[in-house]
């Protein structure tokens, strides 16, 4: 390969030993060093990587459009799993952006689907990003909840920033990034400080750990409460409060230092530094279980369905040209790549999560093709959009390495702008083999699944719109099992950073990449609550 690089040679071996996993802490840093001064650099270290690993070709063909950027190495102990033909050091980058200051970040976790925090930063013209919001929360609960005003007012399954809460009457759950939740009983007045904290002013709360043994910091005007594996209820009025403790330990502390240690069934009454048992009450934890574990099944809307494709075509003529299926959409499919092949209701049997409406796509190299929804996705209203779409993966060689990825893809434009057959910018959930890619136009994030070959999982994708505050996209990858939950979890991996748009998505593209390996599609989904793109009753 041909460069200008001075530096070319030292690059090939140190993207060599990287490749084989040999990488020394020393070399890494010297490859960081050589990356961070040269744009020649960057460039051959993205063409290396999609030369070597066939599943980032998306991704990095993105990243090539870039331009200059700074790329940074990152240690080995913070990837959760290994097992690409690109070590890990290699998948993790970080990628900074030119004028718009935009960060795409790759990262890894092992399989919990718990929200992790904000990946970079970003903000509408004009505005001063230190004044800009930054989701920390999720409204995940509410029993009429009345707040003490309309701007308080939060959908459930919303995002939270840092900022007063304050409750006049009713309950409402929250669930932080970090894991824990706080039951809020009004009337109260919460301060949301950070993903991991929070004061209560005045009024009733119950905090229930996630069983992750993460420290939340929950803080009132006299003292600070520091919990171990806990569930436990604290009231605050004026210069008295109680702490009930359900589960765990609670330690109370004034000043930084510890000063009280309560133990499960045990309650106290403090004024100051003064304290008193009291009976301990089940009764705050019994008024916020039916706000957290509410599992009564919920009959969605019609009007919360805004468009399905069941793929249910004649299997044995190809998808272009056929009638429409499904509902929600304004034409036919519009291919681009490879026909695909269908397969009848019987070959899949002993799957029924793929045959549930008949045939289904598959896919045995690429595929590309968009629709366009009769209903367009409003970004520059307040809402809560969801996309769900089964797949599954089945190796064809196994002799040789098989790779495979869905991505679907929200197309973003501005209203009134003209028909193009490829405008791709937009929302992005990308499904492979081990991982899921979310991605909004330069911004990246990468979450570390081992999904197993010849099981079906569903990708769900969940898009927080904002008209003046910031948007976000979440998402799942679940099981057949946990897709049939009645209500919407609680726990979602956060996939992008705060970002603003007011454009619409109305066109939605779904594209299929196999290598040694057969995709299986089924039941795109699109919707406005978890029920509308989840339901088995949708027929």
């Amino acid at each position: 390969m041909k460069h200008s690089d001075p530096h070319g040679a030292e690059l090939v071996d140190l993207f060599s030993a990287l490749e084989a996993d040999l990488l020394t802490d020393e070399q890494c840093a010297r490859l960081d060093a050589l990356l961070a001064g040269s744009d020649e650099a960057r460039s051959l270290y993205r063409k290396f990587i999609a030369l070597h690993d066939d599943l980032y070709r998306m991704p990095l063909a993105d990243l090539e459009r870039l331009g200059s950027a700074d790329v940074a190495c990152v240690p080995d102990q913070a990837v959760a799993t290994k097992g690409h033909s690109i070590s890990s050091r290699t998948l993790m980058v970080v990628v900074g952006g030119l004028a718009a200051s935009i960060a795409a970040a790759w990262f890894s976790f092992g399989s919990s689907t718990t929200a992790l925090p904000a990946l970079s930063e970003s903000s509408p013209p004009g505005e001063d990003p230190s004044r800009r919001q930054r989701y920390v929360a999720s409204l995940v609960g509410a029993t009429d909840a009345e707040w003490s005003s309309p701007a308080e007012g939060r959908s459930v399954g919303g995002r939270l920033a840092a900022g007063v809460l304050q409750l006049e009457s009713g309950s409402a759950t929250i669930r932080f990034d970090s894991g824990g939740s706080l039951s809020l009983i009004g009337p109260a007045r919460l301060i949301i400080t950070g993903d991991s904290s929070a004061t209560l002013e005045k009024g009733q709360v119950v905090f229930r750990s996630d069983g992750s043994g993460l420290h939340f910091a929950l803080s009132t005007p006299n003292s600070e409460l520091m919990h171990f594996g806990t569930e436990y209820a604290v009231l605050v009025a004026g210069t008295h409060e109680e702490i009930h403790v359900l589960e765990g330990e609670v330690h109370r502390l004034l000043d930084s230092q510890a000063v009280d240690h309560l133990e499960s069934g045990q309650a106290k009454l403090f004024t100051g530094r003064a304290a008193s048992e009291v009976q301990l009450s089940t009764t705050f934890f019994d008024r916020t279980e039916a706000t957290t574990e509410d599992t009564h099944p919920r009959v969605y809307d019609e009007n919360e369905l805004i468009a399905v494709e069941p793929f249910d075509y004649d299997h044995e003529k190809p998808i272009a040209g056929q009638t429409a299926s499904g509902a929600g959409w304004k034409r036919v499919w519009t291919i681009d790549g490879l026909p695909p092949q269908f397969e009848a209701k019987q070959t899949v049997d002993t799957d029924p999560a793929l045959s549930t409406w008949g045939t289904h796509l598959r896919c045995d190299s690429v595929f590309e093709a968009y629709r366009d929804l009769e209903r367009p996705l409003r970004m520059d209203r307040d809402g809560i959009y969801f996309l769900s779409c089964k797949f599954r993966f089945s190796a064809t060689d196994p002799t040789k390495k098989s790779r495979a990825a869905t991505s679907v893809v929200l197309v973003l434009r501005q209203p009134g702008t003209p028909d193009t057959p490829h405008y791709q910018e937009g929302l992005r959930f990308v499904a492979c083999s081990s991982f899921l890619v979310a991605s909004r136009r330069n911004q990246f994030s990468r979450l570390e699944y081992q999904l197993d070959a010849d099981t079906t999982y569903c990708l769900v994708g969940k898009i927080i719109s904002n008209r003046d505050g910031p948007d976000q996209l979440l998402a799942r990858v679940v099981t057949e099992d946990e897709l049939s939950s009645a209500r919407e979890p609680d726990s979602w991996s956060v996939v992008s950073p705060e970002f603003f748009t007011d454009e619409w998505m109305e066109r939605l593209t779904l594209r299929v990449t196999s290598d040694h390996a057969t995709t299986a599609v089924d039941d795109i989904v699109v919707g406005e609550t978890w029920e509308a793109v989840t339901s088995r009753d949708r027929r």
